[in-house]
């Protein structure tokens, strides 16, 4: 690409004003992450009274753990899945009963 070319084009880098661990992973998810992870902690512990066998508790700690990572963590949208859920939950919970009459328009053209 020649100067000419390069002269009517803007470079906007992506600069994020947030500290990061790794793309779409910072300060605030990691808090939501350790509340997810002491829930199946919690959970894995119950678990582990129900089924005595420790690799039940591994696993379901393994997985809670990554899949709570996962979860947390914002695509290049801006959006986890956390967040996706609670906008359809805040969505679902809106008006959804639209107070009109239907009314047939060639009718009423008739009258």
């Amino acid at each position: 690409m020649n100067e000419e070319q390069r002269e009517g084009k803007l470079y906007v880098p992506y600069v994020k004003a947030r500290k990061e661990y790794f793309p779409g992973f910072g300060q605030e998810e990691l808090h939501t992450a350790i509340i997810m992870i002491m829930f199946i902690v919690i959970g894995a512990s119950i678990a582990y009274m129900v089924y005595p066998d420790p690799a039940v508790v591994v696993l379901t700690i393994l997985i809670g753990v990554v899949g709570s990572i996962m979860m947390c963590t914002k695509s290049e949208a801006n959006v986890s899945v956390i967040d996706f859920i609670k906008s359809m939950i805040r969505f679902y919970k809106s008006q959804q009963k639209f107070l009109y009459q239907y009314q047939n328009e060639w009718e009423r053209r008739k009258k």
